[in-house]
C-alpha cells in the first residue's frame, strides 16, 4: 500500500533545505494526467463527524461497512499517537482491479482501492478492506500529528504541499509505514507482522551474516536485496515498544521532531531526548535483539533433505517462484531478481534454464497454474484514457506454438488454474459492487459458465483442479479465519475440508489422497498436507527459512516446492514419502511472537471484528460541490530556480479540475507577471487554458559601428492566453509500457508598449550604421516579439514504448520513445513563423551480451536522433520559435533554419559500493556513459553553409541518497572533447550533473 506519494516530498525537501518553506509548482501543474474515472460514474457519500466517504453508487453496500468499521476504529486508531485527526475525505475506488491504498495531501484525502489481493501473505487472515481501513487510518492520523508546532505554522500559511514536505523531512519513511503495519498487526487477527514470509528476507540476511549498517538497511542497495521500507519500519518501531514498554513513545518522539521539522537530526535527537540514544544505537540493539530470538528459533531444527534444481550463475538475488512440473518432468517458474524482471523461465532436473516467454505487467497473485503444455497467469491491463480503471485478465502461453494468448478480456479475476484438458479454468472474481465470485471459465471463449453461491460473500484465493477430475480446491476467507474448500462444478456445490483456522494458508494443491498447502503453522512457512478423509494434518518440510508452492510430477514420487536461502527462493526437489510427515500434533511452535507487546500495549486484538454493523444516511455527492478546493499557497521557486512565485493551488478530490492562480516574478529580468491555469479532465479530451499578463524584460549584447560592445535593453507589456485540448492514451502492452499523446494549442499573444533604448527607443530592431544608398544595417531580434499579436498553432504528438526493467537496469533493453511537434502562425497573426521538429530515442541491449549475457547484463546501447526546421527570413514580421532539438554536448552552435542532430550512447553500471558517509551521504552505485555527437545545420538567412558538429566524451555519474533521505539523487561530471571544425574550434570541456532527483 503506498500510503504517500513521494514526489511531492523531494522538492520540498531539497528546497527546505536552503530556504524552509515553500512548495514545488510542479506537483499540480496542469500539464499532469490526474489519476480519475470515466463521467459516467456517479457518485455518493457518506458523511460522518469524522469521514466523508466519497464512492461509485454501485459500492453502496460495502462502503457503508466501510464507514461502520472507520467509525469503530477512530477512537482505538489514534490513540498512542494521542492524535484525533480532522474529517478526512476518502475516495473508494471499485474501478480499479489494482489491491492499493495511499493518504496523501496536496489535496488531503485517502484513497482506498477496493479489489482484494489473491497474495495471502499480504493479506494474511483479514478482510482486505478491513486491513485498509486500519492502516491507511493511521497514516490519516500521522499526518494531523504532524500538523504542530512550526509545522502546523507552515500548514497555515503556505498550505498542505509544505506540511507533507516538512513531515516527511522530520520523520523517515520507515517510521510512517513501520507505524502503520505495526497498528494493522496490534489490532487485526493477522497483520503483515504476525506473517513471516514478511521478514523472510530481513530475516535469513541477518543469520547468513548480512548485518547491514542502518543506512544500508533502509536505503536500501543495487549490491545486495535489502528488504524496503514496510519490513524495516515494522521491526524499528516494534523494537521500542518493546524496550520502552511504552505504547506513546513514538507519539513523544515524532511530535517533538514534527514540531521543529528545520532542525538538522530532529528525528534522531528526538529519539535521544525521549531515550538517551541516537537511531543508529537503537537500530544496533535491535538488530541483536533479533538475531538473538531467530538464532534460538533455529536451534535443534531439522532441516529437510533436498536436491536444489535451480543454479545461480552469479550469487545475486534472484527468486524462482511457484514451480511447476510438465508432463515430461521439466519445470516452469516465474524468475525475478535484482538483475531480472518478472518472466518465466523453463528448467530441467539439472537446472538448465532457458527463457520461455515475459508477460506484462503480471497481478501478483502468488501462483502460476500448469495443464499439459500451457501456462496460465493473471495480468494488468489498462482502460487507455481512464486511468482509475484497470483490469486483471486471464492469459496463457502454449509451449507448442510459443504463443501468448489473452483468455478473458476487460474481466477483474484474481487466480487461475485449469483442468487436465484444459478445456475449463478457476478463477475468483470481485466485481465492482464488491461481491466474490467462484468463476468456472471456458478455456476456448474465456466466458464464464457458472458461478458458484456465495451469500455470505467470503473471499477465496488460489484455486487449483484435481489431477484428472473436474473438481478443484481454493482457500476461504471468512471472518473467523480461512479454510480448504472443496467445488464440484457438475452438482455445483462446495465442502470445507477441514475446520476455520486462525493460521494462514495459502497455495492448496491437491495430490492422491491430500492437498498439500503453504502455512507458517510452526512459526516458520512450511508445506503442509490434509488429508481430507480423515481430516488429518501433517507438516511435510521443515525449512530454515521458509518452504513455499508445491508442485508434484506426474508419477507422484517427488515434490518441487520453493525454499528459500540468502539469495532468494530456490527450486528443490525431495521425495513425496507420507510416511516421514510429522502431525500437526507434533509440530512444534516456533513463533518469536515479536509482536505481542504491541498487541498487548493496544488492548484492541479483535477491533475490527467487534464493529457493528448498521446503515448510515448516504446522499448523491456532486463532482461541482468539490470544483474550487484550494489546498497550497504562498511562494515557492520554479524548476529553473530563476523565477519567484506567490500562488494558489487547487484540485478537487475526485481529479477532476485542476487550478493554479499566482504572480510570477522573474528574478533575471526583473519583472513581474499574473497567471493562471486551469484543466478540466473529465472529458476525454483534456481541456486546458492558461493566461498571463505582465511586463517582460531583456538584452542583447552587439558591436556597434566602430567596433565597441553595446547592450540593448528591450522592454514591453505581454498578454498571452493559451487554450488546448489533450488526449493521453495508456498503449501499455504485454511487456511494453507506453503512451501516446495528442496536443493542440492555440498561443495568442499580444504585445504592447515595446521600447528599446538604443536609437528611436521603439521596436526589436536596432540600427547600427547607413549604408551609402540609405539602408539601415543593424540588428534584428526574432526571438522576441515587437508590438502587436503573435497568433499560432501547436500540434504535439508524443508517445513511448518501453521494455520492463530489472532494479539494476539503467534503461529499457528494448524501446522507442518519440516527440513531434509543429508550429506555425495563423488566425491573422501580425508575425510569420513555422516550426517542425522531431526527436527519437532508440534503446537496445548491448551487442556484448551475445558474448556473455550475464557479464553484460546491464549494458546498454541507445541513440538519439532529432530534426528541425524553421522559418527564416529577412523581414521585420519573422518570429523564430525557439530551438527544439538538442545540440552536440560540448557545443553552442548558432540558429539554424535546418538543422538533425544524432547521438549513440553506452551505458554501463561501474559499482556498487554501498559506502555512506555518516549521516549526510550514502553512495549506492556508479555508473558512465560513453557517446558521440553530431549535428549539422544550414541557416537559409545568414547564408551559413551546411556544417558538422561532432562530439566525444564520456559521463561518470553516482546514485545517492543525502541526509538519510530515500530518494536517489544523482550527480556527475562529463568531459567532452569537441572536434574542430571550420566555424568552431572545438576543445575539451568539463561540467558538472545534476539529474534524475526523483521528483
Amino acid at each position: 500500500m503506498k500510503a504517500i506519494k513521494r514526489g511531492v516530498f523531494l522538492w520540498g525537501f531539497m528546497l527546505s533545505i536552503v530556504f524552509g518553506f515553500f512548495h514545488y509548482e510542479g506537483f499540480t501543474q496542469t500539464t499532469d494526467v490526474l489519476d480519475n474515472n470515466p463521467p459516467r460514474v456517479k457518485w455518493r457519500q457518506i458523511k460522518t463527524p469524522e469521514f466523508n466517504f466519497i464512492y461509485p453508487e454501485n459500492y453502496e453496500n460495502q462502503a457503508q461497512r466501510v464507514a461502520m468499521r472507520m467509525q469503530h476504529i477512530h477512537g482505538p486508531g489514534s490513540r498512542t499517537l494521542n492524535t484525533r485527526p480532522r474529517r478526512y475525505p476518502i475516495v473508494l475506488q471499485n474501478q480499479s482491479a489494482i489491491s492499493n491504498g495511499f493518504v496523501t495531501l496536496g489535496p488531503r484525502r485517502s484513497e482506498f482501492f477496493t479489489m482484494p489481493p489473491q497474495n495471502y501473505n499480504f493479506l494474511g487472515t483479514n478482510d482486505w478492506m478491513d486491513l485498509l481501513a486500519v492502516h491507511e487510518y493511521r497514516h490519516m492520523v500521522q499526518f494531523d500529528h504532524s500538523r504542530r508546532g512550526f509545522n502546523k505554522l507552515f500548514s497555515w500559511v503556505f498550505g498542505e504541499n509544505t506540511q507533507a514536505a516538512w513531515a516527511i523531512m522530520a520523520a523517515p519513511l520507515w517510521f510512517w509505514e513501520g507505524d502503520a503495519v505495526a497498528m494493522e498487526t496490534a489490532l487485526t487477527p493477522s497483520g503483515r507482522g504476525r506473517i513471516p514470509d514478511f521478514d523472510r528476507m530481513f530475516r535469513s540476511n541477518l543469520m547468513e551474516g548480512k548485518k547491514f549498517g542502518y543506512h544500508k538497511q533502509y536505503l536500501r542497495s543495487f549490491k545486495d536485496f535489502v528488504p524496503n521500507h514496510y519490513v524495516f519500519g515494522y521491526h524499528m518501531v516494534t523494537h521500542m515498544r518493546r524496550k520502552t514498554e511504552d505504547p506513546f513513545i513514538w507519539g513523544s518522539i515524532t511530535g517533538k521532531a514534527f514540531s521543529v521539522p528545520f532542525m538538522p537530526f530532529t528525528f534522531s535527537n528526538s529519539i535521544k531526548s525521549n531515550t538517551g540514544k541516537y537511531v543508529v544505537s537503537h537500530y544496533r540493539e535491535m538488530m541483536d535483539e533479533l538475531e538473538d530470538l531467530w538464532g534460538h528459533q533455529q536451534e535443534g531444527l531439522e532441516l529437510t533433505e533436498f536436491d536444489r534444481i535451480s543454479e545461480r550463475p552469479r550469487d545475486v538475488f534472484t527468486e524462482y517462484s511457484f514451480p511447476q512440473v510438465l508432463p515430461d518432468g521439466r519445470i516452469l517458474a516465474l524468475k525475478s531478481g535484482l538483475s531480472d524482471f518478472q518472466h518465466i523461465v523453463m528448467m530441467d532436473v539439472f537446472g538448465n534454464e532457458e527463457v520461455l516467454v515475459v508477460p506484462g505487467q503480471i497481478n501478483n497473485t502468488g501462483m502460476l497454474d500448469v495443464s499439459g503444455e500451457t501456462v496460465y497467469w493473471n495480468e494488468f491491463e489498462f482502460d487507455p484514457r481512464w486511468r482509475m480503471v484497470t483490469y486483471s485478465v486471464i492469459k496463457s502461453y502454449n509451449l507448442s506454438d510459443g504463443k501468448i494468448r489473452r483468455l478473458t478480456r476487460g474481466t477483474r479475476y484474481g487466480g487461475v488454474a485449469a483442468n487436465s484438458d484444459g478445456t475449463l479454468l478457476a478463477t475468483i472474481e470481485t466485481n465492482q459492487e464488491g461481491k466474490n465470485n467462484v468463476m468456472v471459465i471456458d478455456a476456448n471463449i474465456g466466458i464464464g459458465k457458472m458461478a458458484f453461491s456465495n451469500p455470505e460473500n467470503h473471499f477465496y484465493i488460489h484455486p487449483r483442479w484435481f489431477p484428472d477430475e473436474d473438481k478443484f480446491v481454493a482457500i476461504k476467507l471468512t471472518d473467523e479465519g480461512k479454510t480448504i474448500t472443496l467445488f464440484d462444478p457438475d452438482t455445483k456445490t462446495q465442502e470445507d475440508l477441514m475446520p476455520v483456522t486462525e493460521h494462514n494458508l495459502g497455495h492448496p494443491v491437491p495430490v492422491g489422497e491430500y492437498i498439500l498447502y503453504n502455512s507458517p503453522q510452526s512459526g516458520i512457512d512450511n508445506i503442509y498436507a490434509l488429508h481430507p478423509a480423515s481430516g488429518r494434518q501433517y507438516q511435510v518440510t521443515s525449512s530454515q527459512y521458509g518452504a513455499y508452492n508445491p508442485s508434484v510430477d506426474a508419477e507422484m514420487n517427488y515434490i518441487y516446492y520453493n525454499d528459500h536461502s540468502k539469495y532468494g527462493l530456490d527450486i528443490v526437489a525431495m521425495s513425496f514419502d507420507p510416511g516421514s510427515w510429522k502431525t500437526l500434533e507434533a509440530v512444534e511452535d516456533r513463533n518469536v511472537n515479536y509482536y505481542k507487546p504491541l498487541v498487548e500495549q493496544e488492548g484492541n486484538p479483535d477491533l475490527v471484528r467487534t464493529a457493528l454493523m448498521g446503515t448510515l444516511p448516504s446522499k448523491p455527492y456532486k463532482k461541482a460541490s468539490g470544483l474550487f478546493n484550494p489546498h497550497s499557497w504562498g511562494p515557492f521557486f520554479t524548476g529553473d530556480l530563476l523565477t519567484w512565485e506567490f500562488g494558489l493551488f487547487s484540485r478537487d478530490i475526485l481529479n477532476f479540475n485542476s487550478l493554479y492562480a499566482g504572480y510570477n516574478y522573474n528574478i533575471e529580468e526583473g519583472v513581474g507577471t499574473v497567471k493562471a491555469r486551469y484543466s478540466y479532465q473529465g472529458f476525454f479530451p483534456i481541456l486546458d487554458i492558461e493566461g498571463s499578463y505582465g511586463r517582460r524584460s531583456t538584452f542583447t549584447r552587439f558591436r556597434d559601428a566602430e567596433g565597441e560592445i553595446q547592450i540593448a535593453n528591450f522592454n514591453w507589456e505581454e498578454t498571452t492566453i493559451k487554450p488546448g485540448v489533450r488526449i493521453p492514451l495508456v498503449t501499455t502492452r504485454s511487456k511494453y509500457i507506453g503512451n501516446a499523446t495528442f496536443t493542440n494549442n492555440v498561443g495568442i499573444t499580444q504585445v504592447r508598449n515595446f521600447t528599446n533604448d538604443i536609437a528611436d527607443g521603439t521596436g526589436r530592431f536596432i540600427p547600427i550604421d547607413t549604408l551609402d544608398d540609405g539602408r539601415i544595417s543593424g540588428i534584428l531580434d526574432r526571438f522576441i516579439l515587437d508590438n502587436g499579436n503573435l497568433r499560432y498553432n501547436e500540434l504535439i504528438l508524443s508517445g513511448f514504448r518501453l521494455h520492463k526493467r530489472a532494479p539494476r537496469d539503467l534503461f529499457s533493453r528494448w524501446g522507442q520513445t518519440f516527440i513531434l511537434e509543429h508550429r506555425r502562425t495563423a488566425y491573422g497573426s501580425d508575425f510569420n513563423g513555422s516550426l517542425l521538429a522531431m526527436r527519437s530515442n532508440l534503446f537496445f541491449p548491448s551487442p556484448l551480451a551475445l558474448l556473455s549475457s550475464e557479464a553484460f547484463k546491464h549494458h546498454h546501447l541507445f541513440f538519439s536522433l532529432g530534426y528541425q526546421s524553421r522559418l527564416f527570413e529577412n523581414e521585420f514580421d519573422n518570429y523564430i520559435f525557439p530551438n527544439r532539438i538538442p545540440l552536440p554536448r560540448g557545443f553552442s552552435y548558432p540558429s539554424f533554419s535546418r538543422s538533425m542532430s544524432g547521438s549513440a550512447n553506452y551505458a554501463f553500471p561501474l559499482w556498487y559500493p554501498d559506502i555512506n558517509l555518516g549521516p549526510v551521504l550514502n553512495i549506492q552505485r556508479f555508473k558512465t556513459t560513453l557517446f558521440y555527437d553530431m549535428g549539422m545545420g544550414s541557416n537559409t538567412l545568414t547564408g551559413i553553409e551546411s556544417t558538422l558538429y561532432q562530439s566525444i566524451g564520456g559521463e561518470l555519474r553516482m546514485d545517492f541518497n543525502l541526509m538519510r533521505f530515500l530518494e536517489l539523487l544523482e550527480v556527475g561530471v562529463r568531459i567532452t572533447y569537441g572536434i574542430p571544425n571550420p566555424r568552431d574550434s572545438g576543445g575539451l570541456m568539463m561540467e558538472f550533473i545534476l539529474a534524475n532527483i526523483g521528483i
